[in-house]
């Protein structure tokens, strides 16, 4: 079947994901996601290479580019790929509404100067998750972490900085944690028990993130799993997120994060995963599931985060 062609059973299923997608996407970075995944629907089963041929102003790179929300939306673009695909009306009117809601600025948008390009997305995304998995090595992630704990960890980060750049970099990570809270987003936090007693800031602050943490053990809908230094499963990592968005629409994500750059992994097609064995998302999300294998109870991560917070009063 061509995707120019306009037969019933795939405009159906096309607009039934455009109606699911507008209904659920309360976020620009979820609309545009969801507008490419919509717009490889009505591709079907024709290369990058015959759409961008026949669509004018259109390249293989812009096209792959633009389904996988890595190209800003405009509506031009958009109308051009509706006619060489030959949507029928129903189907325009939905995704250029998803396409306008695209086309809107990120609640981080007064932060860009702030945020690696490389983070917006899953800063974008991870209030929008059902459920939020994550796993961090060196550091607590910035979800759990304390006002004087995030502040002292950005300026160790940014020695020199002023600190007016330091207080909005503080305020930035504190709206994530309250749009993630919010939100009501279910977390389970992996954390290196190395963290537990690597001092950032003084102990009196490591001392209140550590009571923050015990806190959290104890409250519905989080999760602190604390992984023994004797695990040594998570050696290749030290920093992955995984996005669970449900009946959202949106692929399930997973962040994986280095010094200077990120992957954002999403599952393969099968007949990818088929030819050339498990995709860069299977291996990731396996490796997550690996240390969840590793990490204690509840109830001996809480004696792991009791036992650390003894170890910075001892210290006062």
């Amino acid at each position: 079947m061509s995707a120019a062609s306009d037969v019933t059973g795939l405009g159906e299923n096309v607009f039934g994901f455009a109606l699911r997608a507008v209904s659920g996407a309360d976020s620009p970075t979820a609309s545009r996601i969801l507008l490419g995944i919509g717009l490889r629907l009505l591709r079907n089963d024709a290369t990058l290479k015959e759409v961008a041929g026949r669509t004018a102003g259109f390249s293989v790179s812009k096209l792959s580019r633009f389904e996988t929300a890595n190209n800003p939306v405009t509506l031009k673009d958009v109308r051009a790929l509706l006619r060489t695909y030959k949507a029928c009306p129903e189907v325009v009117r939905e995704f250029e509404q998803l396409a306008r809601h695209a086309m809107q600025p990120e609640w981080t948008a007064p932060y860009r100067d702030l945020l690696p390009r490389f983070v917006e997305r899953l800063v974008a995304l991870e209030s929008k998750a059902w459920k939020l998995y994550g796993y961090e090595r060196v550091v607590l992630p910035g979800l759990l972490q304390t006002e004087a704990y995030a502040r002292a960890l950005i300026t160790d980060d940014l020695p020199g900085s002023m600190g007016s750049e330091i207080n909005r970099r503080v305020v930035l990570r504190m709206q994530r944690q309250h749009r993630v809270r919010d939100a009501e987003v279910r977390t389970v936090h992996y954390i290196d028990e190395g963290v537990l007693t690597r001092t950032v800031g003084s102990p009196r602050v490591m001392i209140e993130q550590l009571e923050r943490l015990i806190a959290l053990t104890q409250t519905p809908g989080y999760g602190i799993r604390v992984i023994p230094r004797t695990c040594t499963a998570a050696s290749s990592i030290t920093s992955v997120t995984h996005l669970d968005f449900r009946t959202t629409g949106l692929p399930e994500l997973i962040y994986n994060e280095g010094l200077m750059a990120a992957d954002y992994l999403v599952p393969a097609d099968d007949d990818d995963a088929q030819s050339k064995g498990p995709s860069p998302f299977t291996y990731a999300k396996e490796m997550l599931w690996r240390l969840m294998g590793h990490s204690l109870d509840r109830a001996a991560s809480q004696e792991r985060l009791l036992a650390a917070a003894g170890h910075y009063l001892k210290q006062l």
